[in-house]
């Protein structure tokens, strides 16, 4: 079990009497928060409501509970900074390579456990090699921890074996490197959006004295722009907040047209991006995975 998902099951468990609110104290004073829909409407006898039935009032704020990260699923409710929200539930922000399994970020091209899909096993001295069980460990690969990896990519042997990457750092050619999702720009040691970044608007380290919009520092937002938190932001391309405030893409994914999105030929699932042509875990769609020993070609689990 992850560290994260045991947290999270203690808090609740402990602090199961004091409401959903206390389970993270850090985001207790959402008060603040801004959303794209605006503020709710007060009638005098229904009291606040949503003009959108698919939002809910959260903090006198109307807020989508299947995608908001700090309303996910109810009021109060904020995923971790790790995860996004999905359907209503926090699932965690795999990177591109790796794919949720159990609450786990796994890479299924070499987990023993999780080999090409979730829950798929490899047997007894066997390997998994480019998501498929195999005899030989074969160069450039190399075996560490009896995992048969490409330390040039691996996170967990980046460079040589036992050697991991930090944070959210990921190996790029044997090296741990800090990449940025699309649309970000690395500043120091930190992934920023400089078109809404009021320390960072238009370059790295260019703070502006009131809000930063499309890469300019201004007095206050206009359209296209909302205000997200302390930022002037366009729901319809930012992938932190994709169709409206605090509604994150996955990193693997793009907002277009408020919408999240996956480049090239992947399509776009609740977990992430995949190529369902021959990924064994959503082959032919997002719902159908491959029962142990198949593999996904053209569609089909063969």
């Amino acid at each position: 079990m992850a560290p994260q998902q045991a947290y999270r099951i203690a808090l609740s468990v402990v602090l199961g009497l004091v409401g959903c609110r206390e389970l993270n104290p850090e985001f207790i004073d959402a008060a603040d928060l801004t959303d794209a829909e605006g503020e709710a409407s007060t009638d005098a006898e229904t009291g606040p409501s949503c003009a959108d039935p698919a939002q809910t009032v959260c903090d006198g704020l109307c807020v989508n509970t299947e995608l908001n990260i700090n309303h996910c699923g109810a009021c109060d409710q904020p995923c971790f900074d790790d995860e996004v929200c999905k359907a209503g539930s926090c699932v965690p922000d795999c990177p591109g390579f790796e794919q949720s399994c159990a609450g786990e970020c796994i890479d299924t091209m070499s987990s023993l456990e999780h080999c090409g899909a979730c829950s798929t096993a490899c047997g007894a001295g066997e390997f998994c090699v480019e998501g498929a069980c195999a005899l030989d460990c074969a160069p450039p690969n190399h075996i560490c921890d009896q995992i048969c990896v490409d330390t040039a990519t691996s996170s967990e042997h980046c460079g040589e074996c036992g050697h991991a990457c930090p944070g959210e750092r990921v190996c790029v050619n044997g090296s741990c490197a800090l990449t940025c999702q699309q649309g970000q720009t690395l500043c120091g040691d930190a992934c920023v959006s400089t078109d809404t970044d009021p320390e960072h608007c238009g370059g790295c380290d260019q703070p502006c004295a009131d809000v930063c919009a499309g890469g300019e520092c201004v007095g206050e937002c206009s359209d296209p722009f909302v205000v997200c938190g302390d930022a002037c932001v366009d729901v319809q391309t930012d992938a932190l907040h994709c169709g409206g405030c605090d509604q994150a893409c996955f990193s693997a994914q793009q907002c277009e047209a408020g919408e999240c999105t996956c480049p090239g030929n992947k399509t776009a699932c609740m977990d992430g991006c995949f190529n369902t042509n021959n990924d064994p875990g959503h082959c032919g769609d997002c719902e159908t995975e491959c029962e142990p020993g198949q593999v996904c070609a053209q569609g089909q689990c063969q």
